[in-house]
Order: C-alpha cells, then structure tokens, then sequence
C-alpha cells in the first residue's frame, strides 16, 4: 500500500472518531477508553502488588529457611568445601544443625520450635539471609554466651524481651527422657522478623559453640548459595562430581514445590479474573466498530464510488480501533506505573478520602502503609501488547462487513 494511500486511510479514521456529528457516539468512544484503560491500569497496579509480595515470600524462604541448595547426609572435608566453593555459581556454602525444641514460657506454657545452629561469622558468610532479617530489637549478633535470635511473633508469643532467658529442650537427643530432657538456658540477644510468616514462628537462631554437648541436634547440613538461583540444575550436577554418591542434594524449587505451585496458581487466577474485565471492554468495541460500519453504509459506498479500494475503507475503520487500543493502553500504563511507584500517596489519598465523608466508615489502611511493590516490565509489556492486538483483532473482524457493501444498492435505497 502506498504512502498516500495510508495517509488518506488515517484521515478517514481521524474523521470518523473525532468529527462525528453524534455526541453519543464520541462519548462512548470515550467510555470505552476509559475502561479499557482502568482495565490495564487495574491489572498492572494489582500485579505488582502480587509481585511484591510472592517475591518478599520466595526470597525470605530460598535465603533463611532452604537456602538455594542444601547438602546433607555427608561430612564434608575442608577440601570438598574449597572445591564447592571454587565452582562458578557457588556464592558461599554454610554448615548449620537443626534441631525440634521444646520453648517453656514465662506463663509456663509449652511451644515448638526449629532451633538452627549458624557459625558465629553467618552475617558474612551469608549476607543473603542477614539481608532477609530485619533487626526490630537489639542485634543480630553474637556478642554474648548462649545467645539467641529470635522473631518479634515468637517474643510476643513467650512474652520475651531482650536480655530474658529462654529455655529450650532439645527432641533430637539419642537417649530423651521425659524424665531428664536435655535442657540448656539461651540469652535473647536480638529480636527480627522476615517477610514470611511461617519463618517468624518457627525458626530460632543460635551460634554453633554455644550449645552444650548434651544438647543434641541433628546432623550438619550444608547450605549453599548461588550467584545465580535459576541455574541451580547445572550446578547440581556440577556438584555430583565432587560429593560422594551418598549426599543428598536438594535444590529450593524440591523444597517448597507446593507453596511455590499454590503461587503460580494464584497469580494465575487473579491475572485471568482481571483479564476478563478487559475482555468485555473489547468485546463492546467490536461491537461499537460493527455499529459504526452499519452506520456509515452510505459514506463507504461513496467512498467505494470515489475509487477508494475495500482494503483501504476496511482500514480506516481498523484505525478507529486501533487509536482507541492505542490511547488507552498508554493512558492505562501510565497511570498504573504512576500509582505502583507513588502507592504511598495513593493510600493515603484514598484514606484522606474516607475521612473527608461524615459520619462514613473510615476502613484500617495500615496494612498498606508498608505493602511491597515490584514492577515486572516484561509483564507491563505483555499487557500492553495483548490489550493494544485485542483492540486491533475486535476492529478487525468488525470491519470485515465492509467488503459486502456494493455502491449501487445503497445509493437506490438510500
């Protein structure tokens, strides 16, 4: 198609949605935009959120509770660990034991607990997991004997403050005996919380050569940390050639596979519930552009009588949708990164809002104050690239009647 011929399919289309002669038609063009526009603007900005939080849940668990890779079943030689660490992918490799305990509270009352045992320099050797811990009292460190880490749900839950003493039983002794349980006495160092909450009520931490021989915990396992998580398959395989056939190597994705399917699922679900609601906004456009064909029978038999080619008539009416798709698509992301970026403001404005009603419910907002948020681009991409081709495949099939116009019968009847 040549230029001109371009040029003269974009100025009909021009005309057609901005030169109507009917207010009602340009202000459903209008309201069409809009809501596919809100329809992206609502995907983008809700997505994000989801990103947010799935990515605080799956970093807090692949860096505290399975690490990208775990070793166990086996002693490792200082040998075997340089050679581990030497590997292209490798980050860093952390000995720790775990043990099920037994917490007695200050009201006397009996909780479980995964006591984890870390070398004393952990915050260097894993900088991946003290990231992930945010100190909300004292420090994360183990400047005292008998030092323990634990979370603000398990202070609250015993009562504990920094400084308290907290006694904890060990369930992994050979010989445990409700008579004598072994028993040892921790100093509550520091207070942190994570962004999962299943960590923060389960997992207390304290250094290795603090424990007492007679508290037992289970064998040494081998954490590791990659450079890169995604490529934790090659890595595996690189470390079969180093360990014995007796280790068990387990990557993150075997360790919580269910919880991080039930996410999938999720986002899933939602992007669908929410695609839908752009999928009626197109489904009324193809509807609107078959009108407007039906509606302009006379103009495009003029047109046709003129020597204007069906291609090109189809095509400027394809132009009405896809300005229409266009518009509202940069419309739509624009706002949706505006308010994921500015999501702080856009709370309390919302909450501002409320407030200004008298007399009205005023709901609790501080749930949102602090929400995480993580623009996927590529996802922004996919969404504008769906939403923009839906726009230009509904105009497309409504435009296909244009074909079947013939100047002659129009012209008599009309």
């Amino acid at each position: 198609m040549s230029s001109s011929a371009l040029f003269r399919s974009l100025y009909i289309a021009y005309r057609i949605l901005f030169r109507s002669r009917s207010r009602g038609k340009r202000l459903l063009s209008l309201l069409l935009t809009g809501t596919l526009a809100c329809g992206i603007f609502a995907l983008i900005l809700i997505l994000s959120i989801m990103n947010g939080l799935q990515s605080g849940y799956i970093d807090a668990i692949v860096e505290v509770s399975s690490y990208h890779m775990r070793i166990g079943n086996i002693s490792l030689s200082e040998e075997q660990s340089e050679q581990i660490r030497a590997l292209p992918n490798v980050a860093s490799i952390i000995p720790f034991r775990e043990t099920q305990t037994v917490a007695i509270g200050k009201n006397g009352r009996f909780f479980g607990y995964l006591l984890r045992a870390v070398p004393e320099n952990w915050q260097e050797a894993d900088p991946g997991m003290a990231k992930q811990l945010t100190e909300v009292r004292g420090r994360l460190s183990f400047g005292r004997p008998n030092a323990v880490f634990i979370s603000r749900t398990v202070a609250l839950n015993m009562g504990l403050l920094i400084g308290d003493e907290l006694q904890l039983i060990s369930l992994s002794a050979p010989k445990f005996s409700l008579l004598k349980p072994p028993i040892q006495t921790f100093t509550v160092a520091g207070i942190y919380e994570t962004a999962f909450h299943e960590i923060d009520e389960l997992l207390i931490l304290t250094e290795s050569e603090s424990l007492n021989s007679d508290f037992s915990l289970n064998p040494t396992v081998y954490g590791i940390k990659l450079k890169n998580r995604f490529a934790d398959e090659r890595t595996a395989a690189s470390l079969k050639k180093i360990v014995p056939p007796q280790a068990q190597i387990e990557s993150w994705r075997s360790f919580h596979r269910s919880f991080f399917s039930a996410l999938k699922i999720e986002k899933f679900a939602m992007s669908f519930l929410l695609s839908l609601a752009a999928a009626v906004v197109v489904l009324n456009l193809y509807f609107m552009i078959k009108r407007l064909v039906f509606e302009k029978q006379k103009e495009i038999a003029v047109f046709k009588a003129m020597g204007i080619s069906p291609r090109e008539i189809r095509l400027s009416f394809l132009f009405v949708g896809i300005l229409m798709g266009t518009v509202a698509v940069l419309l739509g992301v624009s706002l949706g990164l505006l308010a994921t970026v500015r999501f702080s403001e856009l709370i309390l404005f919302v909450e501002a809002l409320f407030f200004s009603i008298p007399g009205g419910f005023v709901p609790d907002f501080r749930f949102f104050y602090d929400l995480p948020i993580r623009i996927d681009f590529a996802e922004v991409a996919l969404i504008a690239g769906l939403s923009l081709a839906a726009a230009a495949a509904a105009s497309g099939v409504a435009t296909a009647r244009i074909t079947a116009v013939k100047p002659c019968e129009v012209m008599r009847y009309e």
